[in-house]
């Protein structure tokens, strides 16, 4: 009975008076990766996956084919693409 009397008072509400409010997003949603100090140790898929592009231009210029595909049957111009990393794409296909 005395439930009844209370779910009859006019200040009882069956859901929260303050809406929860989720926190805003921080800044940025994505996670960056962390890329060592040194790029020196990277091949030229890593390189292009990470978007070094000055090791990848090294490496180009010393002779390694970008159109050979990895162990993944990968070329280096494809995981730049899928990387979204079009100066390492520009300079490849010039």
């Amino acid at each position: 009975m005395l439930y009844l009397h209370y779910l009859q008072h006019e200040d009882f509400k069956p859901y929260p008076v303050q809406p929860h409010v989720p926190p805003p997003p921080a800044a940025s949603s994505c996670p960056q990766p962390q890329l060592p100090d040194d790029y020196q140790s990277f091949d030229i898929v890593r390189a292009a996956q990470y978007g070094v592009l000055e090791r990848c231009i090294e490496l180009i210029d010393g002779g390694c084919d970008v159109n050979e595909p990895d162990a993944e049957n990968v070329s280096v111009l494809h995981w730049a693409a899928i990387n979204n990393r079009l100066e390492i794409v520009r300079y490849d296909l010039l």
